[in-house]
């Protein structure tokens, strides 16, 4: 989910605008920063819904497969597993919402967000006590487990999520649409 998560967010902020639907959506309503926030709201209860369905899917494969080979069910999850493995997947959905916001190509906004997640944050987590820390993404998800510290968290935040919307908010605001 982690993975998957942000694509989700990008495809349902920028699609219309690749489709040119957007035309007619700013034609229907034409306050733009309803339209933007309506797009963040539903691509948020889209991403939980999906995170939320795909633990139902896991737990059920679980239950069959253990039932299947005849083993038993052993959960390992703990308080502060599941709240990383949650807050990692918002965090996620918020980080595709952002990246979709601020840029209007999904091939550009997959990559960068698909480069965040695999390459830059576990370079950046080599030195776990150095100044990378600061700009590790994952910094939000840590604060659900026993190594978070708030500093790297709220920079993460600011960096990854509001920078971006903020940003996406302005592009809305002002783009021409033709």
């Amino acid at each position: 989910m982690i993975t998957l998560a942000p694509i989700l967010g990008i495809l349902i902020m920028v699609g219309d605008w690749q489709s040119r639907d957007v035309v007619t959506l700013f034609a229907l309503e034409p306050r733009r920063e309803i339209v933007f926030w309506a797009k963040v709201a539903a691509a948020a209860i889209t991403g939980l819904v999906v995170i939320v369905a795909a633990g139902i899917v896991a737990i059920v494969a679980s239950v069959i497969l253990a039932a299947i080979a005849q083993a038993p069910l052993v959960v390992t999850l703990t308080g502060t597993n599941t709240s990383e493995m949650l807050l990692g997947s918002i965090v996620a959905v918020l980080t595709g919402i952002a990246y979709g916001a601020a840029i209007p190509r999904v091939a550009v906004a997959v990559t960068l967000a698909l480069l965040q997640g695999l390459a830059i944050d576990p370079l950046l987590a080599i030195d776990p006590s150095g100044i990378g820390r600061w700009f590790r993404l994952a910094a939000i998800a840590d604060l659900g487990g026993d190594h978070g510290a708030i500093g790297p968290a709220v920079t993460a935040g600011i960096l990854f999520v509001i920078l971006p919307i903020a940003v996406g908010l302005v592009r809305t605001r002002r783009a021409d649409i033709r």
